[in-house]
């Protein structure tokens, strides 16, 4: 949660936050108007409450080894009408691909193969299981690689090269050159199937059978 960072900045455009995170920094229960220190891995705390208009889970996911439950968690405490904001980074990049191909994957102190991370997807496998756990996608963003991966914070013409080409590259091939998925999903409609049976009774009138719905 970076501290409640993104917490503070939601509070001062008026918002009511809460959090759940393994650790408590210096300033993070200040940040927040809920804060309960709880390891995910556990599910989501009671504590935390429910009703949420957006639930924000970035880069969460692919902390937790039940991915699946955590979803179904925290899509059960949404408002009606709630929408999760989630963010996590794409493992068919091709960074990860070449190291793989040529045998030396192996663990980074960040990034797509951050020491920490427990989940991997590709934009396939996430989406299949947004679709397993009950969500639709609402939007879907692809981004290319963070500033710090490039190099120097300063402007420079090599610094300003290179991301054009990487965001070039992520446009043209989104599931090999993208770095992270951003995405904000939604709690799927009940499906509804409409049956239509004509026949004519004694006076001659059409009879139409409401659908029924389908869950």
């Amino acid at each position: 949660m970076l501290g409640g960072l993104l917490a503070a900045q939601l509070r001062e455009r008026g918002h009511h936050v809460s959090g759940v995170d393994l650790f408590e920094g210096p300033e993070t229960a200040e940040r927040l108007d809920v804060f309960v220190q709880a390891n995910l891995e556990d599910g989501l705390p009671e504590e935390v409450g429910g009703g949420f208009d957006i639930a924000i889970a970035a880069d969460v996911l692919e902390h937790v080894r039940n991915s699946d439950m955590l979803l179904q968690q925290i899509a059960a405490r949404l408002a009606p009408g709630g929408r999760v904001l989630i963010s996590l980074p794409n493992f068919g990049h091709w960074y990860p691909r070449l190291r793989t191909l040529f045998g030396i994957f192996d663990y980074d102190q960040r990034g797509i193969l951050d020491k920490t991370h427990v989940r991997f997807f590709t934009r396939r496998s996430l989406l299949r299981m947004l679709r397993k756990n009950g969500l639709e996608v609402v939007t879907m963003r692809v981004t290319g690689l963070p500033i710090d991966v490039v190099g120097s914070r300063r402007p420079g013409l090599l610094r300003r090269l290179v991301t054009t080409i990487d965001g070039l590259l992520v446009r043209l091939r989104p599931t090999l050159f993208g770095y992270q998925f951003l995405l904000e999903v939604r709690p799927q409609a009940p499906r509804t199937s409409v049956t239509y049976r004509r026949g004519a009774d004694s006076s001659g009138t059409t009879r139409m059978h409401h659908p029924t719905p389908e869950f």
